[in-house]
């Protein structure tokens, strides 16, 4: 037996493993950029010029995440934005409406907060509202999070490999892929879809886990707080929204009210728009005639502020 050849030959399984590995988070890192790149240019449209009108135009930003940039919805003139510029527009005969959509699939509340930062500088007009809807995805997505940012929450230890994750910039496209196996594997195995609420939205964090859930929860509220004044500081007035489905509606709904914010009530139960046929198919996020019954609960939410 010859020493050389065994020490040659032990290495190759072990480098085609590193190989394998390197390749495979490459690929995911690629796909992630692709994929939320092709999100953002297939439902992102820029801001038509406003229309010459004899009152003061009306321009409002919907900031969030995919809930605001329209993921289910067939094109972007059908997510929900889009849809109640039309409806303020024929509730407000003659005068010039502008809503733009600044939300982006897959934000959690940080980054929410960080569109609104670079976004709101750079308009033409100064909007007079900002409606904001967000914070499901701070139960996955690290991405910029101010809690482990700034100190002000510990990420617990049963969760710090996703902080290792996210830091390999592979995070959102591999827990994509997983709650999708994820999911396919319960449909298959019950022969129908029963995923519950709370199993529809993604989720890495243990709801019944009070120290995991204590961590998210003051994230959310610092980061809601934060935007708020990141609006009026823009001298806008922010509003915030609440999900169809969404484990994050009590928590918006009192950190709103705590800090005098304006928050639209809950769009109702979710049995209604199910039975109503407005979700996609993902069972989370709306459909064109989801978004639009969205649009007009939003629309009667700030009529008190657009003197409608």
């Amino acid at each position: 037996m010859s020493p050389n050849g065994n020490r040659r030959a032990a290495p190759r399984w072990w480098k085609r493993l590193l190989a394998a590995t390197v390749s495979l988070a490459l690929a995911l890192a690629a796909l992630e950029f692709g994929f939320f790149a092709y999100q953002h240019v297939r439902f992102r449209e820029p801001p038509a010029p406003l229309p010459a009108s004899g009152k003061p135009p009306l321009t409002i930003v919907c900031a969030g995440d995919s809930y605001v940039q329209g993921v289910g919805a067939s094109s972007a003139v059908h997510a929900y934005p889009a849809q109640l510029e039309q409806i303020l527009a024929q509730r407000l005969p003659g005068r010039a409406v502008q809503v733009v959509n600044i939300g982006s699939g897959g934000h959690n509340t940080s980054e929410v907060l960080d569109d609104l930062q670079k976004a709101l500088p750079r308009l033409p007009r100064r909007p007079e509202l900002v409606v904001v809807t967000c914070g499901i995805n701070n139960f996955w997505n690290l991405h910029l999070s101010s809690a482990l940012e700034e100190g002000y929450a510990e990420l617990p230890v049963s969760k710090r490999w996703l902080r290792k994750l996210e830091a390999a910039h592979v995070g959102k496209m591999a827990v994509i892929l997983w709650e999708n196996a994820r999911s396919l594997a319960r449909q298959l195995a019950a022969q129908e879809n029963w995923l519950s609420e709370e199993q529809k939205s993604v989720s890495l964090f243990d709801e019944k886990n009070p120290v995991e859930m204590a961590f998210v929860r003051a994230w959310i509220q610092h980061d809601l707080v934060a935007i708020g004044h990141a609006v009026q500081a823009a001298c806008a007035r922010p509003v915030f929204t609440q999900y169809v489905i969404g484990k994050t509606n009590e928590l918006v709904a009192q950190t709103a009210r705590d800090n005098d914010f304006a928050v639209c009530p809950s769009p109702g139960h979710s049995d209604i728009w199910e039975k109503a046929e407005q979700f996609a198919a993902d069972g989370w996020h709306l459909n064109d005639r989801g978004y639009a019954a969205y649009a007009r609960k939003v629309a009667d939410c700030v009529a008190p502020f657009v003197g409608e």
